[in-house]
């Protein structure tokens, strides 16, 4: 499994500059995304801090704090809104891209649209499943809380990542089956015969993400030009962790999507 992806990545230059491209559009366009969300909040969030604390000195009338702690709460949801579309966005664009790629370097034969029209739909609900997980964690630490959605159990916190985990493993296993998913029980199938496999290739690839960000982390403090040079080193990395993932499924993809829509 392992030397299969790197014999498709290492012959593959042409896909693998296409990959890279699409990922660094991807990294480019988040933080910027990022960083105009930082922007927005940082009001919103002071302003919430100002009520919170004014409730405490009994400085405020109840009214006042209501329609305050309103349009503070209003503004910090949309600008989250905003953030979670574009963010949205970019990844069903680039990163649909880069699967796709991922998918030819591997040799998968695939239809453009069928895999299109199966990302998305496998993105969707990794959303709607991601959504439902951090609003359940967040009522209960509202609970904890009395009220106030900021969550301060490290408990809650262990959960959530957890959770974030294991979406993001079923989410990439369903790319990297996408050939073989004619019906719904085709998943089921390929996630029970295939989980060794597809658990040491997601390993892999927590592994590469985990040192690539402390890799980055660490040249940021030294120099700018060699954060930018370790990226470019790093960005294969991740167009071999997909190729890897397909490949530990490769055994039950069915290659005749090769054509139709």
């Amino acid at each position: 499994m392992f030397s299969s992806s790197w014999k498709h990545v290492s012959s593959s230059w042409k896909l693998l500059g296409v990959s890279v491209i699409f990922d660094l559009a991807f990294l480019l366009i988040v933080s910027y995304v990022l960083l105009l969300t930082f922007q927005a909040v940082a009001a919103p969030i002071k302003e919430i801090q100002d009520i919170s604390g004014s409730l405490v000195l009994n400085d405020l009338q109840p009214g006042s704090v209501q329609t305050r702690f309103m349009e503070a709460y209003g503004e910090l949801m949309a600008a989250l809104g905003v953030m979670f579309v574009s963010v949205l966005a970019a990844w069903v664009l680039l990163q649909g891209v880069a699967w796709c790629v991922a998918h030819r370097m591997a040799k998968s034969k695939i239809s453009i649209a069928r895999f299109s029209r199966r990302f998305v739909l496998i993105t969707f609900l990794a959303c709607v499943s991601l959504l439902v997980m951090f609003a359940v964690v967040g009522n209960i630490g509202a609970v904890l809380n009395n009220g106030f959605m900021v969550p301060s159990s490290d408990l809650l916190g262990y959960v959530s990542l957890i959770g974030v985990i294991v979406v993001f493993y079923l989410t990439v296993l369903g790319y990297a089956s996408i050939p073989s998913l004619h019906r719904w029980r085709d998943y089921i199938s390929v996630l029970v015969s295939h989980w060794r496999a597809s658990l040491v290739a997601y390993a892999a690839n927590l592994v590469i993400i985990v040192l690539a960000n402390v890799l980055t982390s660490l040249a940021l403090g030294i120099s700018l030009w060699l954060t930018y040079g370790l990226i470019l080193l790093v960005l294969p990395a991740y167009a071999y962790g997909r190729v890897l993932m397909i490949e530990s499924v490769k055994t039950f993809n069915d290659p005749s999507l090769c054509s139709g829509s």
